[in-house]
């Protein structure tokens, strides 16, 4: 992983279809936003880019303790996000509440092999206010 430094290698993690291991969560960016979306690990559609764009350093307690963020490889200080509408998208780190909720995830299970993705978005105040649950394998690289 030529985007990885070598001491940071164990943060790393990539986000695998349970049931299509084949399908790997990557970002790819379109016209000024960055995008998640699944792509195959044997037919990318950039191959020169795949391994970094489907990799992202795991950081835990950085908004909220007990609570996990996604930092893109590809775009250093670019986290994974939920947007109002539910979608995914990779966003430029900042400061501020919104921002803290939006990239916060919450991993009720541990597992270097697998767990549930699970995703509580918080309130201003700290209450969840819906729960979006996706269907994922983590691989740490």
């Amino acid at each position: 992983m030529d985007g990885v430094p070598a001491d940071r290698q164990h943060e790393c993690l990539s986000i695998v279809n349970p049931y299509r291991p084949e399908l790997f969560v990557r970002s790819f960016a379109v016209d000024d936003e960055i995008l998640v979306e699944y792509d195959l690990d044997y037919n990318p559609r950039n191959p020169d880019t795949f391994d970094n764009d489907a990799s992202f350093f795991l950081r835990t307690d950085l908004f909220f303790p007990r609570y996990d963020a996604f930092e893109s490889v590809s775009y250093p200080r670019h986290y994974m996000t939920v947007g109002g509408d539910g979608g995914m998208k990779i966003s430029e780190f900042q400061d501020g509440a919104e921002f803290s909720n939006a990239a916060s995830f919450a991993l009720p299970e541990r597992s270097k092999w697998s767990t549930w993705l699970t995703h509580f978005h918080r309130s201003h105040i700290g209450h969840v206010s819906y729960i979006t649950i996706y269907l994922c394998y983590f691989c740490f690289r």
